[in-house]
């Protein structure tokens, strides 16, 4: 219910202690990419953020974060901002957190455990194997038209962006089927 549906979904980046200006350049990119009249919406995944270790998981090195980064994003474009609903993941959740969970849990049990960690070795992927998974219960609870994700997206994995596509790809494909 914080968005509205047939939006154009873009995810930020995952924080890290040393935004970049290229970063704000690449989700504008991403922004602008929503067709004419179509609804667009910035993710900001804190609590991901948070389960991937992203600024040693301290809530306020993560919401600092993304407060320059949003800053940057008006700074550089005030007219695309004007258009963008910004999101809070921690804020979407807990309008409906057992739904939300129940849909993270459902990706889980849609896909199998190495469709998700990718090449992530067991002692550093449960953070991003959960992080993965509550992206597809993001994409679910927008209900977008289209979703953008940034390249490597500061993950420290070189795959992240191709996983998380393929799996967003992949769990709507199949249940929408249905």
């Amino acid at each position: 219910s914080k968005a509205p549906a047939g939006s154009h979904l873009v995810f930020a980046p995952v924080p890290t202690a040393a935004p970049t200006l290229q970063e704000a350049i690449d989700v504008l990119t991403l922004l602008r990419r929503a067709q004419e009249g179509q609804p667009c919406v910035l993710m900001l995944s804190d609590w991901s953020a948070r389960v991937t270790n992203a600024c040693d998981s301290d809530t306020k090195s993560i919401t600092a974060y993304y407060t320059i980064l949003v800053t940057s994003l008006r700074a550089l474009c005030p007219e695309t901002m004007d258009k963008v609903q910004i999101i809070l993941q921690s804020e979407a959740i807990l309008e409906d957190p057992s739904n939300y969970w129940i849909s993270v849990i459902n990706a889980g049990r849609h896909f199998t455990l190495s469709d998700v960690m990718g090449d992530l070795k067991d002692s550093e992927g449960v953070g991003w194997v959960i992080a993965r998974l509550m992206k597809v219960a993001d994409v679910a609870g927008v209900e977008p038209v289209s979703v953008a994700l940034l390249k490597n997206s500061n993950s420290l994995h070189d795959d992240a962006a191709a996983i998380e596509s393929k799996m967003i790809a992949e769990f709507f494909k199949e249940k929408l089927e249905i």
